[in-house]
């Protein structure tokens, strides 16, 4: 009996063992497609050196769009949202690139990563396993966006507010830099608040360097301690100082600290 147990408990480990493997293998080819998206894009600018797309792609900024699209509570897409974040990437790494550059760039990308979803057996069945169909992607204003672009303060401010969850009970305040600086004021002019469900973490991207965040409370503000990426890679968490709240899980890698 206990040989028969023993037996049992072998076979169950080894299939748990080669399922692990198999995940792991299947999420690094997922992953490689997806960078493959952003290559494929900047092979056809002049603005852009070889491998540019393979590393934009693998920013956190842009890892929270590749991990929306096998959320499931995320029937859509927002291409504002991928336009702004291509942007503040470029703003950031101080790379000067013209909005209608920018635009197309995204519009490339989303037809790569449209094409490869539909072609590549990996990607199709990560779809098929978390039951999801292809998301759609909303329509966009071609012209609001360039006038977005063209000012820094109105995409860092758009950009925040695509963090926003509607239902938060908790508000963060963004410090950003005034325009046409690189440091923080501390001027209430240059923040935004940002409802936010502790609980459910923040999509990758909305903590960064060169930024500075507060929890804003009735009776008192926290400065931000650190923020890490969460054991799954998929959310940012947080702590503030002088509060026990936790945005997210606790720990983590961190990437921000004070």
């Amino acid at each position: 009996m206990i040989e028969i147990i023993g037996e049992k408990f072998l076979n169950l480990s080894s299939k748990i063992v080669e399922e692990k493997i198999i995940e792991k293998i299947n999420n690094f080819h997922n992953i490689k497609a997806w960078c493959r998206a952003f290559e494929k894009a900047v092979i056809y600018s002049e603005e852009f050196e070889p491998g540019f797309g393979n590393e934009l792609a693998t920013h956190r900024t842009m890892m929270r769009f590749y991990y929306e699209t096998f959320d499931i509570s995320k029937e859509k897409i927002s291409f504002n949202d991928f336009v702004l974040s291509i942007g503040m990437e470029f703003l950031d790494f101080q790379l000067k690139i013209p909005p209608e550059v920018t635009i197309s760039l995204a519009d490339a990308i989303v037809n790569n990563w449209y094409k490869e979803l539909q072609t590549n057996k990996s990607l199709k069945n990560k779809l098929k396993t978390v039951n999801k169909q292809l998301p759609e992607i909303e329509d966009w204003d071609v012209e609001e966006l360039k006038l977005i672009l063209k000012d820094h303060e109105k995409m860092r401010r758009a950009y925040f507010k695509s963090f926003e969850h509607v239902n938060g009970v908790k508000t963060i305040r963004v410090w950003y830099p005034a325009p046409n600086e690189n440091w923080i004021r501390w001027d209430e002019k240059y923040s935004i608040d940002i409802k936010v469900n502790p609980m459910l973490g923040m999509a990758l991207g909305f903590f960064r360097k060169g930024y500075d965040y507060s929890l804003i409370e009735t009776d008192k503000t926290h400065r931000l301690k650190f923020a890490a990426i969460s054991s799954s890679k998929e959310r940012e968490t947080a702590q503030f100082k002088t509060s026990t709240l936790c945005i997210g899980e606790k720990g983590g890698k961190v990437f921000w600290a004070w």
